[in-house]
């Protein structure tokens, strides 16, 4: 009867910390992160003014080229213009294998930049390249990039997003986060806000949702993990209305 019990109390043992083991073994298959998506920009050799170019995003997740984006746009602004102005953006068409392609054709020459915004699987990135389009040494070109270095940003529908780049905010301490938006000088009311939070100290893109203090005034929470740079884009969306600016802050001891 002992033995019995006791081979009984054996193989309920066994059952128990095979199920356990199953578990942990499940547990670090939720756990593992899965790969941020990447985009690499691919530009021609030699842009003329006048003449269309062709441009392509190669986006990529791991080692599996990205079918399904949903959108990859194009933006693309003179040196001397400030990035977070209402620059023209593009969006490219998917051709297949991971690569879309957009073509544009630049005014004249001068030195250009363009964001690659790629949204995709629930992750955004937006890598930024310099060109040249023809000689790029205009005068005119010189002379823009010694102005305009607002810390605003207005767009074609007179919005004005204001946004504190110079907190004093430390690692490891809950940081206040605030957008003041207009729009004809009133307050742009009743808008979807988010900061998303970009840095190589992270493994992926942090969104940060707001709410509405006041009218036009979005708040959200974020406590930066570490000390150094990082890049916050506050995105806000009303009606048709869909737009973003760029904004870098540094976190110090």
């Amino acid at each position: 009867m002992r033995k019995s019990l006791f081979l009984l109390g054996f193989f309920i043992t066994a059952i128990v910390l095979t199920a356990c083991g199953g578990d942990q073994s499940g547990n670090a298959e939720e756990e593992e992160m899965e790969p941020m998506i990447a985009t690499e920009v691919i530009m021609p050799e030699d842009i003329q003014p006048g003449e269309e170019a062709t441009f392509k995003a190669k986006v990529t997740q791991g080692d599996e080229a990205v079918e399904d984006a949903d959108y990859v746009k194009f933006e693309f602004w003179a040196e001397g213009n400030n990035e977070d102005e209402d620059n023209e953006k593009v969006e490219a068409e998917h051709k297949g294998d991971g690569v879309y392609e957009v073509s544009y054709t630049f005014p004249e020459e001068g030195v250009y930049f363009l964001y690659a915004h790629t949204q995709a699987r629930d992750m955004h990135v937006m890598p930024k390249e310099q060109l040249t389009v023809g000689n790029g040494n205009t005068e005119e070109v010189q002379e823009k990039a010694e102005e305009n270095h607002s810390d605003e940003h207005h767009d074609s529908k007179d919005i004005k997003v204001d946004f504190d780049s110079n907190g004093e905010w430390k690692p490891n301490e809950e940081a206040k986060l605030k957008a003041d938006i207009t729009q004809n000088k009133k307050p742009f009311e009743n808008a979807t806000v988010q900061f998303e939070i970009v840095s190589d100290k992270l493994e992926k893109h942090i969104f940060v949702d707001t709410t509405e203090q006041k009218p036009g005034e979005y708040e959200g929470k974020y406590t930066f993990p570490s000390t150094g740079n990082y890049e916050l884009i506050i995105h806000y969306v009303k009606e048709d209305t869909h737009d973003h600016i760029s904004k870098q802050v540094k976190i110090n001891e």
